[in-house]
């Protein structure tokens, strides 16, 4: 995954150093669809790794605490963290179709609006799914553990896995569900500035959207996730 990530790294700069090196229609398509995959493959592999945290990795510790994954790569690309990996994809098609109509007008205004208010919507529809997978996934709920002052190891922590576990935090404290919906609140907000060709309000709501996202994840996710 680290050597995907790095060379989509390394073809982006390369896409915007070489694309207008010669005038071939053929050598332009061809870079414009790496600058493409290169901008989408980090966003879903990202995404895709939050879901496995709710998904669970196989792995084990060694002697030292060195934590090693045992799994394969195809078993990383899950459904459900495909379907992350897509809600990231939504969520970053949104802000750049937002960015670019700011400075953009007529047909091309017209056509990123068009973009980011169905990017909007595909990430409410994806976010309220992964909300309700989640609900009825099994997750982990930490029951145990060595008290305050004493050195932690994670093989000290006492944990069981039940259905709706992922949400004993909201449960918890109430008023965390603000966090999801802040993140709903601001897609449906981009999807209406949009609509209304405010480009920049939009993307500060699409700003909020992405917090809501990364901050109910990071909710449900406390403590395994620090």
């Amino acid at each position: 995954v680290m050597l995907l990530l790095l060379w989509t790294m390394i073809v982006r700069p390369l896409g915007f150093e070489y694309r207008s090196q010669m005038a071939h229609a053929a050598w332009r398509e061809a870079w414009d669809w790496a600058l493409f995959v290169s901008g989408a493959v980090p966003m879903i592999v990202f995404g895709a790794a939050i879901g496995n945290l709710f998904r669970g990795v196989p792995f084990h510790f060694e002697w030292n605490m060195t934590s090693f994954y045992t799994g394969r790569f195809l078993g990383l690309l899950n459904p459900f963290a495909i379907m992350t990996g897509v809600l990231s994809l939504a969520l970053a098609v949104m802000m750049g179709s937002l960015t670019v109509m700011n400075g953009a007008e007529g047909a091309m205004f017209r056509r990123a609006r068009g973009l980011a208010q169905a990017a909007a919507a595909a990430a409410i529809v994806l976010f309220v799914s992964g909300g309700l997978w989640v609900h009825a996934m099994p997750g982990y709920r930490l029951v145990g553990g060595p008290g305050a002052g004493v050195p932690q190891t994670p093989l000290q922590q006492t944990v069981v896995t039940a259905p709706g576990a992922w949400l004993t935090n909201f449960g918890v404290h109430p008023l965390l569900w603000l966090v999801p919906a802040a993140g709903l609140a601001g897609m449906a907000g981009a999807w209406l500035a949009a609509r209304a060709g405010r480009s920049h309000l939009g993307w500060w709501l699409g700003a909020v959207a992405w917090s809501g996202v990364i901050g109910s994840a990071g909710a449900a996710l406390f403590p395994f996730m620090l």
